[in-house]
């Protein structure tokens, strides 16, 4: 499991959703599905941090796309705005919610790493938002692009914890 604590900076990277051209500004981190063949079930949830006295209904709704973007002439995985590089939406999620954000998706192994690209749905929103990605089988997720090699930027390993049982949760609550 993978998760990422980040903002999205008005000006920088907060790039809106595809329907906006400065939506390829948004941080995109590659998804590597795991090795061994098959496909790689994934559970992508993304959550926004709202600022003190913001309600949910005044802040745009959160997405998240999964992009193969395969360049063959460089032998990488990136939309580069600049040099107008060919992608298809391989996973385009919900965007009602506003706050947390929940989905499910199979990836076969590929050549080159999926990207993933986390966003609200209207550029120019700054927010702290979290990542996380969850898989049975082994994967990784390094990021945000552009990379060092062997350089996981922002995304870090962790092991997710199950909830408490509400009989124990209301017993510490006491």
């Amino acid at each position: 499991a993978w998760r990422i604590q980040s903002e999205w900076i008005v000006g920088s990277n907060a790039g809106g959703s595809p329907e906006n051209d400065s939506w390829v500004s948004n941080d995109q981190f590659q998804l590597h599905p795991a090795a061994d063949g098959g496909e790689t079930d994934f559970k992508i949830v993304l959550r926004q941090e709202l600022p003190a006295g913001v309600t949910p209904e005044s802040t745009p709704p959160l997405c998240f796309f999964v992009v193969d973007a395969t360049d063959e002439r460089r032998k990488r995985r990136v939309i580069d705005p600049k040099k107008g590089d060919p992608f298809h939406l391989i996973k385009v999620s919900g965007t009602r919610t506003r706050v947390e954000l929940k989905a499910r998706l199979s990836l076969p192994r590929a050549q080159l790493p999926y990207l993933l690209v986390p966003c609200t749905t209207q550029p120019d929103v700054g927010a702290r938002y979290t990542l996380e990605v969850t898989s049975d089988r082994p994967f990784v997720l390094a990021g945000p692009l552009p990379l060092k090699l062997g350089d996981a930027g922002l995304a870090r390993p962790f092991t997710p914890v199950p909830p408490l049982p509400r009989s124990s949760a209301g017993a510490l609550a006491a």
